[in-house]
C-alpha cells in the first residue's frame, strides 16, 4: 500500500510537473507582435521614449529578441523557466565595458503580454517594462 502511494505521488508530481509542456506551454498566440518596452533607471528623473518594435513570436521562441540588451553581441539565454502562463529566463551579453544581465519575467494571456525586466551592468540598474499585443500571422 505504501509503495503504491508512492508510485502514485511521484507520477502526479511528474504530471504537474510536465503541465505547461503537455498543455503545450503559455497561452500565447503565434504570430507576429508588437512589443513596447519603457525604461526606467532608479534615481534619473528623466523618462525616455518607449521603444516599439514588432517580431515574429512563437512557442519556441517566447523570449523577446530585439531587447531587452541593445548594442551588445554574443547574447545566450542561459536559464529559461516556464510555470503556467509566465516564462522567466537570465541573458547575459558582452559589451564594450563589461558583461550586461538581463533576468526577465513575461506572462502571456492570449493575443497580449506583460512583463519585467531588470537590467544590470557593473553597478548600474535599469527596469523595463514589457508589454506587446497579436498584430498578425507572421510572413515566411
Amino acid at each position: 500500500m505504501k509503495k503504491t502511494l508512492s508510485i502514485f505521488a511521484c507520477t502526479a508530481l511528474l504530471l504537474l510537473t510536465l503541465q505547461p509542456v503537455l498543455a503545450g506551454g503559455p497561452d500565447m498566440k503565434e504570430g507576429l507582435w508588437e512589443i513596447t518596452v519603457n525604461m526606467t533607471m532608479p534615481g534619473v528623473p528623466m523618462q525616455l521614449p518607449p521603444q516599439v518594435h514588432t517580431e515574429c513570436m512563437t512557442k519556441d521562441n517566447l523570449i523577446p529578441t530585439k531587447g531587452p540588451v541593445k548594442n551588445c553581441s554574443g547574447c545566450k539565454i542561459i536559464d529559461t523557466t516556464i510555470k503556467g502562463d509566465t516564462v522567466f529566463w537570465i541573458e547575459e551579453c558582452s559589451a564594450s565595458d563589461g558583461t550586461v544581465r538581463a533576468e526577465g519575467k513575461i506572462t502571456y494571456s492570449g493575443e497580449s503580454l506583460k512583463g519585467r525586466v531588470k537590467v544590470t551592468q557593473k553597478n548600474m540598474t535599469m527596469w523595463q517594462d514589457v508589454s506587446g499585443r497579436w498584430v498578425a500571422s507572421c510572413q515566411e
